[in-house]
């Protein structure tokens, strides 16, 4: 799908679905729980893995307009390249030239959702791409043919 098509249509979405009940959930106190699940269709937890994974393959400028569009600004995004400051983080020295961490968060009020990814070192991948190997060496054992399988399949089925 055409990125700026994707970014209209969820746009169109939120302003009919989700802003529609965020004044009834501010008044409640709720945290809007119906309107995280209504997204996950939409692909937003996985914007920016290739399509082959199971994502939706955007580039992170992309990702970035879509994170805007739901009310997620990136004025206090800063890159940690520091050693000591990535030690602060939790990364451990081994991994200190190749993790990768992110956070994103959705809240209303003093309630709020988020998720983050964290992989440290390159072990990690190493170990995804084995993993994927074997999945595939099964379900091929198990007669599958021109399947297209993604890295949400691997983890699910470890």
């Amino acid at each position: 799908q055409d990125p700026a098509q994707y970014i209209t249509q969820l746009r169109q979405f939120l302003q009919e679905q989700v802003l529609a009940k965020t004044k009834e959930y501010d008044q409640k106190g709720e945290f809007l729980w119906d309107c995280v699940k209504a997204l996950a269709p939409w692909g937003i937890w996985g914007i920016t893995f290739p399509k082959e994974y199971g994502g939706l393959g955007f580039a992170h400028k992309t990702y970035a307009q879509i994170l805007e569009e739901l009310g997620i600004v990136f004025d206090d995004m800063e890159s940690v390249r520091e050693p000591a400051m990535q030690r602060e983080l939790g990364i451990p020295d081994g991994a200190l030239g190749s993790h990768a961490y992110h956070w994103v968060g959705l809240s209303n009020g003093g309630m709020g959702i988020g998720f983050y990814t964290r992989v440290d070192g390159r072990q990690t991948y190493a170990d995804g791409a084995v993993d994927a190997i074997r999945y595939l060496n099964r379900k091929m054992h198990e007669g599958s043919r021109g399947e297209v399988f993604g890295m949400a399949d691997v983890l699910r089925n470890r």
